[in-house]
């Protein structure tokens, strides 16, 4: 599935601290999109996408996870339309993305574990 980067999301993306964009097949900028991302120093790196791996693996980006929190939080700002909210996000971005990785199926157990005493 393409990534579609407009102005906006660069604007956003700057805001959050991110200094880089990892540019494949999957990942469409607009012209302002990239005009402004030239604009801010932002490093549009292309990257090819390995022939080995199924499509949608290989599209999947990996990022570290502070540039992973900085885009769900540009993302986030974008979708509220504010900044009232930063100190809250700071917070709960982490802990959500904790969770999230938690969950990836290469950590499920198979035995089902004991609810926690915060389900009663």
């Amino acid at each position: 599935m393409k990534t579609f980067y407009t102005e906006r999301d660069i604007v956003d993306l700057h805001a959050a601290g991110v200094t880089e964009i990892k540019i494949d097949s999957e990942v469409v900028l607009t012209d302002l999109a990239r005009e402004k991302a030239e604009a801010f120093g932002l490093q549009l790196r292309p990257v090819e996408v390995t022939s080995g791996l199924p499509e949608a693996e290989a599209a999947t980006p990996t990022l570290a996870a502070s540039d992973l929190v900085a885009q769900v939080k540009a993302r986030v700002i974008a979708r509220l339309g504010t900044t009232a909210y930063n100190e809250v996000l700071d917070q709960v971005i982490p802990q959500v993305l904790a969770q999230l990785a938690r969950l990836q199926p290469s950590s499920v157990s198979t035995t089902p574990a004991a609810p926690s005493a915060n389900d009663y």
